[in-house]
């Protein structure tokens, strides 16, 4: 036998708190799901952390922005940004590949489901000055503020979710 030494985090501790955490991403691999695009993405020091985003549409216009927003939220594979025609908002072309988005850092929710934590698939980005694409505290507030309606669902859907399971081995058992 030997004498060995080794690190623990403190109980309770902040790198599993509910709310807003920067997190640095160590993998990226596109896939499919039912014939949708994701990206299921890992992250440094997180190894049991996972976030799997799935491409989404706009109604209207088709244009995918689940995939784009993380691209683009990431500050990864942005290749250059463009004048819309109508001035409004500005066209971003990126490089969709995974890889871009490895070693990035994104702002990731994470949350409780009984005594576990979870993450929600909405990312938002850091504070940052990039080539093409920079986000200020303001900015980074505004759509940290736009993802929450979109997360407390994914919450109230991921509890709902447990406490059916939680009542159907109750059931079972009794």
């Amino acid at each position: 036998m030997a004498i060995k030494t080794t690190t623990a985090a403190p109980v309770g501790s902040e790198m599993w708190r509910e709310g807003w955490h920067e997190m640095v991403i160590s993998k990226a691999k596109a896939g499919k799901w039912n014939d949708t695009d994701l990206i299921d993405l890992s992250f440094k020091d997180r190894d049991t952390l996972k976030i799997r985003v799935f491409a989404n549409y706009n109604k209207e216009t088709n244009q995918e922005f689940s995939l784009a927003n993380l691209f683009k939220y990431a500050n990864a594979g942005i290749v250059s940004v463009l004048e819309d025609p109508t001035g409004k908002r500005p066209v971003i072309q990126y490089d969709d590949d995974p890889n871009n988005l490895i070693g990035k850092t994104v702002n990731v929710y994470l949350f409780k489901v009984g005594k576990y934590s979870q993450a929600s698939n909405r990312i938002a980005p850091i504070v940052q000055e990039g080539e093409h694409l920079s986000y200020n505290e303001k900015d980074v507030e505004a759509i940290k503020k736009s993802c929450m309606k979109g997360i407390q669902m994914q919450i109230d859907k991921a509890n709902s979710k447990a406490k059916d399971k939680e009542t159907t081995s109750t059931s079972t058992t009794s």
